[in-house]
C-alpha cells in the first residue's frame, strides 16, 4: 500500500511511519495541509492507495479534508482518527460532507494504534 498520512503532530507521524515501514508500505506524510490545492498536488504526485487523517487539525477539519480527497478519488480508503472516537456530531458532519461507507472513524492514539489503522485500510482496500 501507498499510505498518505495527514496529521499536525510530528510524533504521531513518526510512530505511524515507523510501523508502516516495518510492514513494508510506502509512505508520504504531511504535517498540515495548507489548502485544497496543496492536498490535490500531493494526491496526484503520490497516488496513495490509502489515506490516514487526523480529524482535528488546526487549519482544517476532517469533513473538509474528506471532500477534497473525494474530489480526487471516490474509492480510496480513508481512515480518520480522533481522540473523540465515534462522536455523533463528528459523524453527522462527515455525513453532511457526503461521507458514506468509504471512511472509517476510530478513537485512537494513532501512534499506539498503528496496527489497527493498517488493518482498517487493508480491509477497505479489499472492498474496492
Amino acid at each position: 500500500m501507498r499510505i498518505l498520512i495527514i496529521d499536525d503532530d510530528i510524533k504521531v507521524i513518526q510512530n505511524l511511519e515507523m510501523y508502516f515501514q516495518r510492514a513494508h508500505h510506502t509512505l508520504e506524510w504531511r504535517t498540515f495541509i495548507e489548502d485544497e490545492e496543496s492536498l490535490r498536488k500531493t494526491l496526484e504526485s503520490f497516488e496513495p492507495t490509502g489515506v490516514v487523517v487526523d480529524y482535528e487539525m488546526p487549519n482544517h477539519k476532517g469533513a473538509e479534508v474528506y471532500r477534497w480527497i473525494r474530489e480526487w478519488d471516490q474509492d480510496v480508503p480513508i481512515v480518520f482518527y480522533s481522540r473523540y472516537g465515534e462522536d455523533p456530531d463528528i459523524t453527522l458532519r462527515m455525513r453532511d460532507a457526503g461521507a458514506s461507507g468509504r471512511f472509517t472513524m476510530m478513537k485512537s492514539n494513532a501512534g499506539r494504534d498503528a496496527g489497527r489503522l493498517l488493518m482498517l485500510l487493508e480491509r477497505s482496500e479489499g472492498d474496492t
